[in-house]
């Protein structure tokens, strides 16, 4: 696990892979053995993990599936037991990712909701246990972007506010628990690109600068950790998004290429991983509409193009899509920005924001949630 953690997946893989060739030896000796199978589920997360890691995502579904059916073999054992149900519940969380990233919005969300009530089925249980109180946050906050991407901005917005709130009394507990501290930057960062969207720049700001500083502190007790120094740049990147919003581009530019400087690396190292990939993608097309130089904004948005091209799974994810559109419609390639936009919207995806520019551009566009709600028989014909 140290291994996965540090970035060293073809270790991880191989150590996963050695235990589980262990186990599936040992299985038949012992079939309904609860041990072997929670072992053997509990692999498969983490094999899974590593896949995905890699960009494999139908193989990391796979392990995913396999994960949530040995956790279903338990519970029908011993439905009660805390470990098994909570296993049951990662397993959703799991195949949520794994369905976004596929472009099934409907089904990560419905994945997410699964996995949420069952934690807080097990937090209302034991109301003492701060792990169990965290998988709330975890659960909580995933569903919140989530919902926030089909267009229920607001609904997102509360999820991300509670999964903060709950964080805040973890810490209150434990200050010095770096688990919490990184749930707690990681969620102000992201609550604050949905506040940003809704024209909340100012808190949208706190929350951001409040994220760069607990990435920045994590990051100095430890540099050699990958995902710390990714949330680190998602930060400097959302920074630089307000910054160009404002209309300093000084400042977005050196947010960009603050943040380029920490993913570029970690791209060439993981030229899959989904995280690293959709981080660096924003970032370049950050600082592709902030430069001042044509030459450096053409190359960026070609580049932005050639990493998504190169993915080998995945390839309908909306967020992954929507950037490939953005990318066109800059270079302006209209005509093929055009063939990417049922697939994006087919996904469920509706970003009031993304919806407004493709009007802008005369692009088709769905309407949005908040429109269906005030006019239903309104709605934009997707061409």
């Amino acid at each position: 696990t140290a291994r996965w953690y540090q970035g060293e997946l073809d270790q991880a893989e191989s150590a996963f892979e050695a235990a589980r060739g262990v186990l599936l030896r040992v299985r038949p000796l012992a079939p309904a053995n609860p041990e072997l199978l929670f072992q053997l589920s509990t692999i498969d997360n983490n094999i899974g993990h590593v896949l995905e890691g890699r960009g494999r995502i139908d193989e990391a579904t796979d392990n995913y599936r396999s994960m949530l059916a040995l956790s279903q073999e338990l519970l029908r054992i011993e439905a009660g037991n805390r470990e098994w149900v909570q296993q049951s519940g990662l397993a959703h969380n799991n195949l949520a990712k794994m369905a976004l990233s596929r472009g099934d919005l409907e089904t990560a969300v419905a994945e997410y909701e699964a996995d949420v009530g069952i934690q807080a089925t097990l937090a209302r249980r034991d109301p003492l246990a701060n792990d169990q109180a965290e998988r709330v946050v975890w659960s909580r906050a995933a569903l919140g972007r989530t919902l926030a991407m089909t267009g229920d901005v607001d609904a997102g917005i509360a999820h991300l506010r509670a999964a903060l709130n709950d964080v805040a009394r973890l810490l209150t507990v434990d200050a010095e628990n770096t688990s919490f501290q990184e749930d707690d930057g990681l969620y102000a960062i992201q609550l604050a690109r949905w506040l940003r969207v809704t024209g909340d720049a100012a808190t949208a700001k706190s929350l951001a600068t409040r994220g760069l500083h607990v990435f920045e502190r994590l990051v100095g007790k430890d540099p050699g950790n990958a995902g710390w120094q990714r949330s680190l740049a998602v930060a400097l990147l959302e920074l630089g998004e307000q910054a160009r919003d404002r209309g300093d581009h000084a400042s977005a530019r050196e947010q960009a290429r603050r943040a380029l400087a920490i993913l570029e690396p970690q791209l060439a190292e993981q030229a899959e991983n989904r995280d690293t990939v959709l981080a660096t993608l924003g970032a370049r097309a950050l600082l592709a509409a902030v430069a001042d130089d044509p030459a450096t904004t053409s190359e960026l948005r070609e580049q932005i193009l050639a990493t998504a091209r190169a993915q080998t799974s995945g390839r309908d994810d909306p967020r992954l899509l929507a950037l490939q559109i953005e990318a066109l419609l800059a270079l302006g390639r209209k005509a093929e920005a055009r063939v990417f936009l049922p697939r994006l919207w087919s996904t469920g995806f509706r970003d009031p924001r993304f919806i407004a520019q493709m009007r802008q551009q005369g692009m088709p566009a769905p309407a949005s949630p908040a429109d269906q709600a005030r006019s239903p028989e309104k709605v934009t014909q997707v061409s």
